[in-house]
């Protein structure tokens, strides 16, 4: 299967650094959840750590 250059790159780069192709996958499924929950609710965080680090 012939890949396109920017592909080829990009594998050459995550293989110089040791990371393999399910490596790569492992590390997007873990972190991605996370970020996206993070982008809806980022309000919310906010407001939940302002309001718990003021003193009354």
């Amino acid at each position: 299967m012939l890949m396109h250059p920017s592909q080829r790159m990009i594998n050459a780069a995550l293989n110089a650094i040791g990371i393999t192709g399910p490596d790569f996958m492992n590390m997007l499924l873990i972190t991605l959840p996370p970020f996206v929950l993070f982008i809806f609710f980022n309000k919310k965080i906010v407001a939940g750590m302002t309001a718990g680090s003021v003193k009354v």
